[in-house]
Protein backbone atom coordinates (compact mmCIF):
# COMPACT_ATOMS: atom_id res chain seq x y z
CA UNK A 1 0.00 0.00 0.00
CA UNK A 2 1.26 3.49 -0.96
CA UNK A 3 1.39 5.57 2.01
CA UNK A 4 1.97 9.29 0.56
CA UNK A 5 -0.39 11.82 -0.08
CA UNK A 6 -1.45 11.78 3.27
CA UNK A 7 -4.67 14.36 4.02
CA UNK A 8 -5.24 15.04 8.03
CA UNK A 9 -9.55 15.27 8.55
CA UNK A 10 -10.08 15.88 12.35
CA UNK A 11 -7.86 15.09 14.99
CA UNK A 12 -8.39 14.79 18.78
CA UNK A 13 -6.70 14.42 21.59
CA UNK A 14 -5.96 13.00 25.41
CA UNK A 15 -3.67 12.61 27.83
CA UNK A 16 -2.22 9.35 29.07
CA UNK A 17 -2.00 9.22 32.73
CA UNK A 18 0.24 6.30 33.84
CA UNK A 19 0.13 4.17 36.97
CA UNK A 20 1.88 5.11 39.86
CA UNK A 21 2.45 5.06 43.37
CA UNK A 22 0.14 8.17 43.53
CA UNK A 23 -1.84 6.92 40.47
CA UNK A 24 -2.38 3.49 40.92
CA UNK A 25 -5.26 3.21 38.40
CA UNK A 26 -4.30 4.65 34.53
CA UNK A 27 -6.66 6.92 33.18
CA UNK A 28 -7.21 9.48 30.01
CA UNK A 29 -8.51 12.72 30.20
CA UNK A 30 -11.56 13.99 28.32
CA UNK A 31 -11.37 15.90 24.64
CA UNK A 32 -14.41 18.36 24.19
CA UNK A 33 -13.63 19.37 20.74
CA UNK A 34 -11.38 18.98 17.77
CA UNK A 35 -7.78 20.50 17.85
CA UNK A 36 -8.25 23.06 15.64
CA UNK A 37 -4.31 23.33 13.77
CA UNK A 38 -4.64 25.73 11.00
CA UNK A 39 -3.22 25.20 7.60
CA UNK A 40 0.78 24.99 9.28
CA UNK A 41 -0.16 22.97 11.89
CA UNK A 42 -1.64 20.56 9.99
CA UNK A 43 1.35 20.59 7.22
CA UNK A 44 3.52 20.08 10.32
CA UNK A 45 1.68 17.61 11.85
CA UNK A 46 1.84 15.40 7.82
CA UNK A 47 5.00 16.13 7.66
CA UNK A 48 6.15 14.65 11.26
CA UNK A 49 3.92 11.10 10.35
CA UNK A 50 5.33 11.19 6.85
CA UNK A 51 9.23 11.42 8.01
CA UNK A 52 8.08 8.24 10.16
CA UNK A 53 7.20 6.83 7.78
CA UNK A 54 10.00 6.58 6.18
CA UNK A 55 12.07 5.22 8.74
CA UNK A 56 12.28 1.75 7.93
CA UNK A 57 14.15 0.29 10.90
CA UNK A 58 11.27 2.00 12.70
CA UNK A 59 7.91 1.89 10.61
CA UNK A 60 6.91 -1.93 10.29
CA UNK A 61 3.99 -3.48 8.77
CA UNK A 62 1.88 -6.21 11.21
CA UNK A 63 -0.96 -8.32 11.38
CA UNK A 64 -4.37 -8.22 13.18
CA UNK A 65 -4.82 -10.53 16.49
CA UNK A 66 -7.58 -8.99 18.46
CA UNK A 67 -10.73 -8.62 16.65
CA UNK A 68 -12.76 -9.37 19.72
CA UNK A 69 -15.45 -6.37 20.10
CA UNK A 70 -14.25 -4.27 22.71
CA UNK A 71 -11.17 -3.87 20.48
CA UNK A 72 -9.26 -1.22 18.91
CA UNK A 73 -9.77 -2.69 15.25
CA UNK A 74 -13.63 -2.47 16.59
CA UNK A 75 -13.39 0.63 17.91
CA UNK A 76 -11.73 2.30 14.82
CA UNK A 77 -14.65 1.21 12.62
CA UNK A 78 -17.05 3.72 14.45
CA UNK A 79 -15.06 7.32 13.21
CA UNK A 80 -16.13 6.83 9.14
CA UNK A 81 -19.21 8.94 8.57
CA UNK A 82 -19.63 9.58 12.14
CA UNK A 83 -20.83 13.27 13.56
CA UNK A 84 -18.88 15.27 15.79
CA UNK A 85 -20.58 13.65 19.18
CA UNK A 86 -19.87 10.30 17.91
CA UNK A 87 -16.13 10.79 16.96
CA UNK A 88 -15.69 12.73 20.51
CA UNK A 89 -17.25 9.92 22.43
CA UNK A 90 -15.39 7.11 19.88
CA UNK A 91 -12.28 9.04 20.60
CA UNK A 92 -12.64 8.49 24.42
CA UNK A 93 -12.90 4.74 24.01
CA UNK A 94 -9.69 4.61 21.58
CA UNK A 95 -8.40 7.26 24.61
CA UNK A 96 -9.04 5.13 27.67
CA UNK A 97 -8.63 1.34 26.18
CA UNK A 98 -4.71 3.12 25.63
CA UNK A 99 -5.00 4.38 29.46
CA UNK A 100 -5.90 0.78 30.33
CA UNK A 101 -3.05 -0.91 28.59
CA UNK A 102 -0.06 1.00 30.81
CA UNK A 103 -0.53 -1.41 33.47
CA UNK A 104 3.14 -1.29 34.07
CA UNK A 105 4.76 2.08 36.72
CA UNK A 106 7.72 2.25 33.88
CA UNK A 107 5.28 3.46 31.32
CA UNK A 108 5.42 7.12 30.93
CA UNK A 109 2.39 9.76 30.81
CA UNK A 110 1.65 10.73 27.30
CA UNK A 111 -0.53 12.64 24.99
CA UNK A 112 -2.44 10.57 22.56
CA UNK A 113 -3.77 12.27 19.65
CA UNK A 114 -6.26 10.28 17.18
CA UNK A 115 -6.10 11.46 13.35
CA UNK A 116 -8.99 10.89 10.95
CA UNK A 117 -7.04 10.84 7.47
CA UNK A 118 -6.55 9.32 4.16
CA UNK A 119 -3.35 8.42 2.06
CA UNK A 120 -4.10 8.33 -1.86
CA UNK A 121 -7.93 8.69 -0.78
CA UNK A 122 -7.71 5.51 1.36
CA UNK A 123 -9.46 5.81 4.71
CA UNK A 124 -6.99 5.89 7.40
CA UNK A 125 -7.25 6.16 11.32
CA UNK A 126 -3.80 6.59 12.97
CA UNK A 127 -3.62 7.32 16.48
CA UNK A 128 -0.15 8.98 17.64
CA UNK A 129 1.29 8.89 20.82
CA UNK A 130 3.53 10.99 22.03
CA UNK A 131 5.84 9.84 25.41
CA UNK A 132 7.79 12.08 27.77
CA UNK A 133 10.16 11.12 30.00
CA UNK A 134 8.76 13.50 33.10
CA UNK A 135 5.28 14.38 33.84
CA UNK A 136 3.74 17.49 32.45
CA UNK A 137 0.42 19.38 32.93
CA UNK A 138 -1.86 20.39 30.41
CA UNK A 139 -2.46 24.28 31.18
CA UNK A 140 -3.16 27.50 29.25
CA UNK A 141 -3.94 27.19 25.71
CA UNK A 142 -4.54 24.04 24.50
CA UNK A 143 -3.63 24.04 21.14
CA UNK A 144 -0.60 26.04 22.17
CA UNK A 145 0.31 22.67 24.08
CA UNK A 146 -0.07 21.09 21.12
CA UNK A 147 2.16 22.24 18.80
CA UNK A 148 4.90 22.90 21.52
CA UNK A 149 4.65 18.90 22.22
CA UNK A 150 3.78 17.48 18.75
CA UNK A 151 5.10 20.52 16.15
CA UNK A 152 7.79 22.12 17.52
CA UNK A 153 10.69 19.17 16.97
CA UNK A 154 10.96 16.32 15.18
CA UNK A 155 13.23 14.46 18.12
CA UNK A 156 10.01 13.51 20.12
CA UNK A 157 10.06 10.30 21.32
CA UNK A 158 6.61 9.08 18.78
CA UNK A 159 4.51 5.68 18.95
CA UNK A 160 2.24 5.25 16.01
CA UNK A 161 -0.98 3.07 15.05
CA UNK A 162 -2.39 2.92 11.45
CA UNK A 163 -5.58 1.25 10.31
CA UNK A 164 -6.00 1.98 6.60
CA UNK A 165 -9.12 0.49 5.09
CA UNK A 166 -7.37 -0.50 1.86
CA UNK A 167 -10.72 -2.43 0.78
CA UNK A 168 -13.54 0.06 0.90
CA UNK A 169 -16.24 -2.71 0.32
CA UNK A 170 -16.60 -4.71 3.40
CA UNK A 171 -15.41 -4.25 7.03
CA UNK A 172 -13.57 -7.77 7.64
CA UNK A 173 -9.72 -7.79 8.94
CA UNK A 174 -8.74 -8.44 5.44
CA UNK A 175 -10.22 -5.30 4.22
CA UNK A 176 -7.49 -2.91 6.31
CA UNK A 177 -3.56 -2.71 6.27
CA UNK A 178 -2.16 -2.42 9.97
CA UNK A 179 1.59 -0.22 10.68
CA UNK A 180 3.84 0.39 13.61
CA UNK A 181 6.12 3.16 13.86
CA UNK A 182 7.68 2.66 17.69
CA UNK A 183 10.76 5.05 18.06
CA UNK A 184 12.29 3.98 20.66
CA UNK A 185 12.99 0.36 18.57
CA UNK A 186 16.28 -0.86 17.99
CA UNK A 187 18.05 -3.59 16.81
CA UNK A 188 19.25 -4.41 20.11
CA UNK A 189 15.81 -5.41 21.47
CA UNK A 190 13.30 -8.68 20.02
CA UNK A 191 10.33 -6.69 19.63
CA UNK A 192 8.74 -3.57 19.35
CA UNK A 193 6.50 -2.07 22.92
CA UNK A 194 4.30 -4.77 23.53
CA UNK A 195 1.84 -2.78 25.48
CA UNK A 196 1.57 -0.59 22.37
CA UNK A 197 1.19 -2.64 19.27
CA UNK A 198 -0.23 -5.73 20.70
CA UNK A 199 -1.90 -5.25 24.39
CA UNK A 200 -3.29 -1.57 22.67
CA UNK A 201 -3.49 -2.21 18.77
CA UNK A 202 -4.13 -5.52 18.66
CA UNK A 203 -1.44 -6.12 16.51
CA UNK A 204 1.19 -9.13 15.91
CA UNK A 205 4.26 -8.97 15.08
CA UNK A 206 4.72 -12.84 13.82
CA UNK A 207 4.24 -12.50 10.38
CA UNK A 208 6.73 -9.53 9.74
CA UNK A 209 10.28 -10.80 8.42
CA UNK A 210 12.60 -7.65 9.33
CA UNK A 211 11.34 -7.93 13.07
CA UNK A 212 11.64 -12.40 13.05
CA UNK A 213 15.05 -12.13 11.40
CA UNK A 214 16.73 -9.66 14.13
CA UNK A 215 15.13 -11.77 17.00
CA UNK A 216 16.68 -14.87 15.37
CA UNK A 217 20.12 -13.04 15.35
CA UNK A 218 19.95 -11.77 18.49
CA UNK A 219 18.95 -15.16 20.22
CA UNK A 220 21.57 -16.62 18.47
CA UNK A 221 23.94 -14.13 19.86
CA UNK A 222 22.74 -14.53 23.46
CA UNK A 223 22.68 -18.13 22.81
CA UNK A 224 26.43 -18.10 22.40
CA UNK A 225 27.37 -16.05 25.30
CA UNK A 226 25.22 -18.15 27.72
CA UNK A 227 26.57 -21.48 26.11
CA UNK A 228 29.39 -21.68 23.83
CA UNK A 229 33.37 -21.27 25.22
CA UNK A 230 34.82 -18.10 24.71
CA UNK A 231 37.73 -19.44 22.40
CA UNK A 232 35.46 -21.46 20.19
CA UNK A 233 32.38 -18.31 20.16
CA UNK A 234 33.64 -15.76 17.60
CA UNK A 235 34.00 -19.11 15.13
CA UNK A 236 30.53 -19.91 15.62
CA UNK A 237 29.33 -16.21 15.55
CA UNK A 238 30.92 -16.36 11.99
CA UNK A 239 29.34 -19.53 11.35
CA UNK A 240 25.90 -18.08 12.06
CA UNK A 241 26.27 -14.70 10.31
CA UNK A 242 26.95 -16.58 7.20
CA UNK A 243 23.76 -18.18 7.16
CA UNK A 244 21.99 -14.51 7.31
CA UNK A 245 24.45 -13.55 4.57
CA UNK A 246 23.80 -16.07 2.47
CA UNK A 247 22.45 -14.36 -0.43
CA UNK A 248 21.06 -17.81 -1.61
CA UNK A 249 18.85 -18.34 1.07
CA UNK A 250 15.94 -16.88 1.17
CA UNK A 251 14.02 -17.89 4.41
CA UNK A 252 15.10 -18.59 7.95
CA UNK A 253 14.25 -21.21 10.88
CA UNK A 254 15.67 -22.57 13.88
CA UNK A 255 17.17 -26.13 11.82
CA UNK A 256 19.77 -24.12 9.83
CA UNK A 257 21.54 -23.20 13.09
CA UNK A 258 21.45 -26.29 15.35
CA UNK A 259 24.31 -28.33 13.37
CA UNK A 260 26.84 -25.04 14.25
CA UNK A 261 26.39 -25.64 18.47
CA UNK A 262 27.91 -28.81 20.11
CA UNK A 263 25.29 -31.69 20.44
CA UNK A 264 25.12 -30.96 23.52
CA UNK A 265 23.69 -28.09 23.48
CA UNK A 266 20.58 -29.35 21.52
CA UNK A 267 18.18 -29.40 24.57
CA UNK A 268 18.51 -25.46 25.60
CA UNK A 269 18.89 -24.91 22.09
CA UNK A 270 15.30 -25.95 21.87
CA UNK A 271 14.41 -24.49 25.00
CA UNK A 272 15.53 -21.16 23.63
CA UNK A 273 15.38 -21.44 19.63
CA UNK A 274 13.18 -23.93 18.54
CA UNK A 275 10.45 -22.85 21.38
CA UNK A 276 10.67 -19.52 20.69
CA UNK A 277 11.12 -19.35 16.75
CA UNK A 278 9.35 -22.26 16.03
CA UNK A 279 8.53 -21.83 12.52
CA UNK A 280 10.22 -20.83 9.30
CA UNK A 281 9.81 -16.73 8.07
CA UNK A 282 11.42 -14.91 5.39
CA UNK A 283 14.45 -12.95 5.40
CA UNK A 284 14.48 -9.69 5.40
CA UNK A 285 17.98 -8.18 7.07
CA UNK A 286 16.80 -4.33 6.35
CA UNK A 287 17.03 -4.08 9.99
CA UNK A 288 20.92 -5.89 10.36
CA UNK A 289 22.51 -3.90 8.18
CA UNK A 290 25.71 -4.20 10.73
CA UNK A 291 25.90 -7.67 10.46
CA UNK A 292 29.50 -7.33 9.53
CA UNK A 293 30.36 -5.78 13.21
CA UNK A 294 30.78 -7.79 16.06
CA UNK A 295 29.92 -7.39 19.50
CA UNK A 296 32.05 -10.28 21.34
CA UNK A 297 31.28 -10.77 25.61
CA UNK A 298 34.72 -10.94 27.07
CA UNK A 299 33.21 -10.73 30.89
CA UNK A 300 30.49 -8.76 32.81
CA UNK A 301 32.39 -5.57 32.17
CA UNK A 302 34.45 -6.12 28.92
CA UNK A 303 32.43 -5.94 25.63
CA UNK A 304 34.68 -6.23 23.00
CA UNK A 305 33.23 -4.67 18.98
CA UNK A 306 35.08 -5.84 15.94
CA UNK A 307 34.90 -6.62 12.38
CA UNK A 308 34.18 -9.75 10.39
CA UNK A 309 37.61 -9.52 8.84
CA UNK A 310 39.36 -9.73 12.52
CA UNK A 311 40.88 -13.06 13.74
CA UNK A 312 40.75 -14.22 17.67
CA UNK A 313 43.38 -16.39 19.18
CA UNK A 314 43.93 -17.19 22.31
CA UNK A 315 47.97 -17.68 22.61
CA UNK A 316 47.24 -19.03 26.08
CA UNK A 317 50.50 -19.86 28.40
CA UNK A 318 52.80 -19.70 25.36
CA UNK A 319 55.98 -17.75 24.50
CA UNK A 320 54.69 -14.68 22.46
CA UNK A 321 56.57 -11.35 23.12
CA UNK A 322 53.61 -9.98 25.24
CA UNK A 323 55.00 -6.69 25.26
CA UNK A 324 55.55 -6.23 21.35
CA UNK A 325 51.61 -7.41 21.00
CA UNK A 326 50.69 -4.74 23.66
CA UNK A 327 52.65 -2.07 21.59
CA UNK A 328 51.15 -2.88 18.43
CA UNK A 329 47.33 -2.78 20.44
CA UNK A 330 48.05 0.60 21.89
CA UNK A 331 49.74 2.12 18.76
CA UNK A 332 46.76 1.64 16.70
CA UNK A 333 48.40 -0.22 14.44
CA UNK A 334 46.11 -1.62 11.95
CA UNK A 335 46.29 -5.78 12.33
CA UNK A 336 44.48 -8.82 11.16
CA UNK A 337 44.23 -10.56 15.04
CA UNK A 338 43.30 -9.84 18.39
CA UNK A 339 45.14 -11.88 20.97
CA UNK A 340 44.67 -12.59 24.51
CA UNK A 341 46.63 -13.74 27.40
CA UNK A 342 44.77 -16.75 28.95
CA UNK A 343 43.58 -16.02 32.37
CA UNK A 344 43.56 -19.62 32.81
Amino acid sequence: MNLDNLEVKRVTYHKIVSKSKENPVPFATECIDFCKLGDDGIATLSKRIANCIKKTSHFFELDIENTQRDSMFEIQKKFKNSNKEEFLKTSQEVADLAASCQTRTNIPDGLILIIEASFNSVYTIIVVKDEKSEAFSISGNDLQFIKDIFLSSDKTLYKIGIFAKADDKNVTPKAYKYFVFDDDFSPSKDDLALYFYKTFLGFTTEKNSKLLTNKMHNKLKRFIDDYVDFQDAYDVRRSVDRVFLNAEKKTLSANDFIDLFPSELKEHFNRDIFEELPNAFVKDLKILNKIDTQKIKINEDFLLTIGSKTEIIDIGDTDLDRDRLITTVDTNKKSQYIIFKSSK
